[in-house]
């Protein structure tokens, strides 16, 4: 499910999609808030949007089309965006949800947009997050880092399943990083070695945040799982102290991360 605004970057997060799932069923999802204010302009503003979002679906399945993409649904729905597109992700056949943080690339380092954070923490299906430091060009995926924190063996399970797929389709080497939890790294790496895909573990001191920056730059799709309550605390390192105390490790990666990064 593509969360479908008028934008450049969406058209990029769906390209990248397409990279990782080209024979997909893409679901093309906009939303029209509704006006607070019931003044005499109300149909004329939604006359307005309904053409911003019938383009912006328009410009995403073009996309699609061009990389040979035929199986598509569009669908406009009105109300509040974070609640219609959890919704909707809930009630369909949905695997994984498609987003990008912010509409451009000028936002402060570490920014994620309020619609995007909210949709992240609302729902439990899969997202694929396009950074705004992502790379407009040459999309390709030949390296892909897990960085694995204490989660359920439910989650690890589906991050090996995600994996799994991952590598058969795009033969991309698989690196994990145990600075956050070495339990929780050795336990995805059994999974995946009894699926006998391989993979290799990297210790490396992260200190700052262009430590974990440099990390991230040196491969081409990161998969982390999402913090559970109480994470923070437990998982934090001398990195956060200098980016946003209160926020878990999964938003401060995505936050920073100059790749796309699969949350799940």
């Amino acid at each position: 499910m593509v969360c479908t605004v008028k934008s450049e970057r969406i058209i990029r997060a769906t390209q990248y999609a397409i990279q990782l799932y080209p024979s997909a069923v893409y679901h093309l999802v906009a939303v029209i808030p509704k006006m607070r204010s019931r003044y005499f302009l109300t149909s004329l503003y939604h006359e307005t949007m309904q053409k911003i979002m019938e383009d912006a679906l328009h410009d995403v399945e073009l996309a699609l089309v061009e990389k040979g993409v035929m199986t598509v649904r569009k669908v406009v729905l009105k109300g509040n965006p974070v609640k219609k597109l959890v919704e909707y992700a809930s009630k369909n056949p949905i695997d994984m949800i498609v987003l990008s943080t912010s509409r451009n690339e000028m936002v402060p380092i570490g920014v994620i947009g309020s619609t995007a954070r909210r949709i992240i923490v609302k729902t439990d299906v899969p997202v694929l997050v396009y950074t705004p430091l992502s790379p407009s060009e040459n999309i390709v995926v030949n390296k892909i880092l897990v960085l694995p924190i204490e989660a359920p063996h439910e989650r690890i399970e589906l991050i090996k399943e995600i994996l799994s797929d991952l590598s058969k389709r795009t033969n991309a080497s698989i690196t994990i990083y145990d600075g956050f939890s070495e339990e929780a790294s050795e336990l995805l790496k059994n999974k995946l070695n009894g699926e006998k895909i391989d993979c290799r573990i990297i210790k490396r001191r992260i200190e700052k945040p262009q430590d974990l920056i440099g990390l991230l730059e040196e491969h081409d799709l990161i998969i982390i799982p999402r913090c559970k309550k109480g994470i923070t605390q437990k998982v934090k390192i001398t990195l956060f102290k200098t980016v946003d105390a209160s926020a878990c490790v999964d938003m401060v990666v995505v936050g920073l991360s100059p790749r796309p990064v699969i949350l799940v």
